[in-house]
């Protein structure tokens, strides 16, 4: 039981100045687009180095694939699987220096820019969250169904997976009635146009 997801596909890196997570200072416009011409069934989460390359993780194969600042191909790595260096449910990555970082449901992956398996963790327990953000130190944050409760929560989790605390939640049942705690629950487009429309939350 989970929470429908309503995550736009990528199909596209719009024109727009982008802050870089290191500097802070802004850059330049990405020139491309990502669609299936390249190969793309279904982009959920993408990052960019400090090089301007562009590392996108393709939901439809379970892979990550790599793209330089014009746009080009450089390498493919992951895919479905249990092993180390492969993903059960992948839910965010995030380029830190020289590597890059991914975060699976069930384990929290170091990799080198090229692919390379730099080191891999299991996590304390299996969780599954929508684009959580990946924080330096390996801690992260972000909105998951609690299904016990019918609650979405925000919560910030240590490296290893534990949760560290809860700043909020709020009851889906005030909002979605007739949902209550251990009931199956999943939002319909209309339901979630509604919902974005009436509390903001663009």
């Amino acid at each position: 039981m989970r929470v429908a997801r309503f995550v736009a596909a990528i199909v596209a890196l719009p024109a727009c100045a982008c802050t870089s997570p290191e500097s802070g200072t802004l850059r330049p416009d990405l020139p491309f687009r990502i669609g299936r011409e390249e190969g793309l069934t279904a982009p959920r989460d993408l990052t960019v180095d400090r090089a301007g390359n562009v590392y996108v993780f393709d939901y439809g194969d379970y892979v990550i694939h790599a793209f330089d600042s014009a746009g080009r191909a450089l390498t493919t790595f992951g895919g479905a699987g249990e092993a180390p260096g492969r993903f059960q449910h992948l839910m965010a990555i995030r380029a830190q220096g020289d590597s890059l970082l991914a975060l699976d449901a069930g384990s929290y992956a170091v990799f080198d820019l090229s692919g390379n398996l730099r080191s891999h963790r299991p996590l304390a327990d299996t969780v599954t969250c929508d684009l959580p953000r990946l924080f330096t130190d390996g801690r992260w944050a972000a909105a998951c169904f609690v299904e016990a409760t019918a609650e979405l929560t925000l919560t910030y989790r240590n490296a290893d997976g534990s949760e560290e605390r809860v700043p909020a939640a709020y009851a889906l049942g005030e909002i979605f009635p007739g949902v209550e705690p251990g009931a199956l629950f999943y939002i319909n487009p209309t339901q979630a146009r509604t919902y974005l429309y009436d509390y903001s939350c663009f």
